[in-house]
């Protein structure tokens, strides 16, 4: 008769317990995480992600219209203090021509608004 199964017969049991505890908690986690991403890919991904991208598209002429309106301005300050007044006359309209420009990109963007709720916005 061996005895190897009578000694720490109890704390053996007990520690497979635990193994099952620990496999069972790191299966339910996976198996959460899981749902987790999928509904934040189907739901992020393809709505919200989608949305940003478009305000993203339609404001983007913004960007290098405003870093062109800020060249302009360094241009006609600098034409101004070297006393080129033709010079600055010739960036001031530049900078006019722009701001007309970026002027009638907002109202396009703001007329081509397809998203309800920031149509809501900026009517309330």
């Amino acid at each position: 008769v061996a005895f190897t199964d009578d000694i720490m017969g109890e704390e053996v049991d007990a520690i497979k317990v635990l193994k099952f505890r620990v496999r069972t908690g790191l299966m339910l986690l996976v198996v959460i995480a899981t749902i987790g991403f999928l509904i934040t890919d189907l739901y992020l991904f393809s709505d919200v992600a989608q949305r940003n991208l478009d305000l993203i598209d339609s404001t983007g002429i913004f960007r290098s219209f405003a870093m062109s309106a800020a060249y302009l301005t360094r241009t006609q300050m600098i034409h101004a203090h070297l006393g080129h007044a033709d010079k600055v006359a010739d960036a001031k309209q530049a900078i006019y021509e722009l701001m007309q420009r970026m002027r009638n990109e907002h109202l396009g963007n703001y007329e081509g608004l397809q998203q309800p709720r920031v149509l809501e916005f900026y009517l309330t």
